[in-house]
């Protein structure tokens, strides 16, 4: 287990063992130090008087006020770290006191006089906890392929998650593609006894707030997110920034320059030289601002040979996660640990600022609901004439315009869903919706919340990062800017378009230019680099009528999605890429 995982911490391994009886207790730490790198901070770490061991891995941002607190009830410390602050302050308070921690964070504490153990992840799930119980032994890892590693679980799939991987891009926590492996859902503890093996998950991040009708503080966001920069700037080593030249990255910057003392070193995918149809120039915008706001900038360019890493970045994931930016994310992370140790991103500012287009359309939905419904087929028959392959006018137009009219369902939970949806013919559960308490659009920004941002965005930033040893920092999820976040509206956050917070902050700092360009989505041009000689060889890869996974994929379906695709008549490179990942994900898995 601990050799599967070694490349998330590369700065020292250490694992402890203890018998009781005809029972055994492992645990063991891989470690990346960003904070306090001294020897004593090693993991896993001992309370003074050895009943206790604690591995853990994140940041607790606030740690300096908890360690504040702890030393007015007479605790010292030996280290000037945060594992030493959140070891005694769960000594102190146990489960009840994971509400006050600011952060990211994964953590397994062993009581060995009890026998028993307590795991935590943090409130947005930025950081995994994987977890299986067998006859023979309870586990629990940050990668599931370390699970697997032990030999104890089998490698069964579940073909309900194929089929929600298929419509929504990822397994549906907390359950994953393995049979017998689950995931500790965000913002919960489990209680384990490690005598009876009895186990049992409790929430401890409170209930989200109800939506109001007041107006936004601009002040108070601006006054939370500038102490959340601030807070994920501290390390002992160097930290960068994902820069993409959209508001998210820049706004981040630009309060990083505010809050910090010395040039932020930057890190942008050129897509240079890529068709511009299928491409985003991005890249421009983030030259400018790394010029405008003083970051040392470092371009990758990107180029179509890079669809040949494919096999190394799927290595890295636990589940196939259908998302192109995890390929981006997975090799700039490799160019990025060179010079830095953790790096800033924009994650989580689509999600909890309402800056997707499937947030502005949805609640035009929602508005001309009843007249849409009668037009429907007339739009869905128009928008399905209309080709959207390469070099089309207004192709992207057409794309919207295609998705919105076969997304019109008669409910807005499936409406919305269907707006979230790939293009396979499947028929998979909705995942979880919230109950009636909360208006169709509040519904709709709470699932983008605990579900794709945590299975997909967070989950692909993780495993892509951390397989090169970076650790990746989200500024926009912070408790504090959360708890205000969930008190104001869908509609409020759309009043003057998506995300229209962050672009007046962004605007107040000189931003106008990355303010008032379209937004473009951090990814790759697949579609056209699929239509090409090379990419047609890659998907042929898959067109082994003997393979396994078309006893539950329809082998017609694929051929017909490719054969649209290559003809220029449909853009399915997000399905293609799917599939590919899909794939390439299975033969591995199942080889090892």
């Amino acid at each position: 287990m601990m050799t599967r995982i070694r490349h998330r911490g590369p700065h020292g391994t250490r694992q402890l063992n203890w018998e009781f009886g005809q029972g055994q207790a492992w645990l063991g730490h891989h470690r990346l130090s960003i904070l306090d790198p001294s020897p004593a901070n090693s993991q896993p770490m001992a309370s003074p008087d050895g009943r206790f061991f604690l591995a853990f891995n994140g940041e607790i941002y606030n740690y300096r006020n908890l360690r504040n607190q702890l030393e007015q009830l007479g605790i010292r410390f030996l280290t000037q770290g945060d594992t030493e602050v959140l070891l005694h302050w769960l000594l102190r308070h146990g489960a009840n006191g994971l509400t006050a921690l600011d952060g990211m964070f994964a953590f397994v504490l062993v009581d060995l006089h009890t026998r028993s153990v307590l795991m935590g992840r943090d409130r947005f799930g930025i950081k995994p906890l994987f977890y299986a119980a067998t006859p023979q032994a309870w586990l629990a890892c940050s990668e599931i392929k370390g699970i697997l590693a032990s030999g104890l679980v089998a490698r069964d799939l579940r073909p309900d998650q194929l089929d929600q991987y298929l419509r929504f891009r990822h397994a549906e926590k907390p359950d994953t593609l393995f049979r017998d492996v689950f995931e500790l859902p965000e913002g919960c503890y489990l209680q384990l006894n490690g005598s009876t093996g009895e186990s049992k998950v409790q929430p401890f991040a409170p209930p989200a707030r109800q939506p109001e009708t007041e107006p936004v503080s601009l002040d108070r966001v601006e006054k939370l997110l500038l102490a959340s920069v601030e807070d994920q700037l501290q390390a002992d080593v160097p930290v960068g920034l994902f820069l993409s030249g959209g508001v998210d990255s820049t706004l981040l910057l630009a309060m990083a320059k505010e809050v910090g003392n010395q040039p932020v070193p930057a890190f942008v995918m050129s897509l240079e030289g890529e068709p511009t149809t299928y491409g985003s120039d991005d890249w421009v915008f983030a030259r400018k601002a790394a010029k405008q706001f003083g970051a040392e900038l470092t371009e990758v360019v990107v180029r179509q040979e890079m669809l040949a890493e494919l096999d190394r970045y799927v290595a890295a994931l636990d589940q196939p996660i259908a998302d192109g930016a995890g390929l981006l994310t997975f090799l700039l992370s490799e160019v990025a640990v060179k010079q830095v140790g953790a790096v800033l991103s924009g994650a989580g500012a689509d999600e909890w600022f309402a800056g997707y287009h499937r947030h502005w359309a949805f609640e035009r939905y929602l508005l001309h609901r009843p007249w849409l419904r009668l037009v429907q087929p007339l739009i869905k028959k128009i928008a399905g004439r209309l080709p959207d392959g390469p070099a089309r006018p207004f192709r992207k137009e057409i794309r919207l315009l295609r998705k919105f009219s076969a997304s019109l369902q008669t409910s807005p939970e499936a409406t919305f869903h269907q707006f979230r949806s790939l293009a396979f013919d499947r028929i998979a559960p909705s995942q979880q919706w919230p109950g009636e308490a909360k208006s169709g659009l509040d519904s709709a920004l709470w699932q983008d919340r605990h579900h794709y941002l945590i299975s997909d965005v967070l989950a692909v930033s993780d495993q892509a990062s951390m397989a090169h040893g970076l650790e990746l920092r989200v500024p926009y999820l912070n408790v504090g800017l959360a708890n205000e976040l969930e008190a104001i509206s869908g509609h409020e956050l759309l009043r003057h378009g998506r995300k229209w917070v962050l672009r007046r902050l962004l605007e107040q700092r000189g931003g106008q230019i990355y303010t008032q360009r379209k937004k473009e989505g951090f990814g790759l041009p697949i579609g056209p680099w699929l239509r090409n000689q090379a990419g047609n060889t890659l998907i042929q890869s898959i067109l082994q009528a003997s393979h396994p996974l078309f006893a539950w994929i329809s082998e017609t379906e694929v051929r017909s999605m490719i054969r649209l695709h290559q003809s220029g008549q449909r853009d399915l490179g997000a399905e293609l890429l799917a599939l590919l990942i899909l794939f390439r994900w299975y033969d591995q898995m199942m080889a090892e």
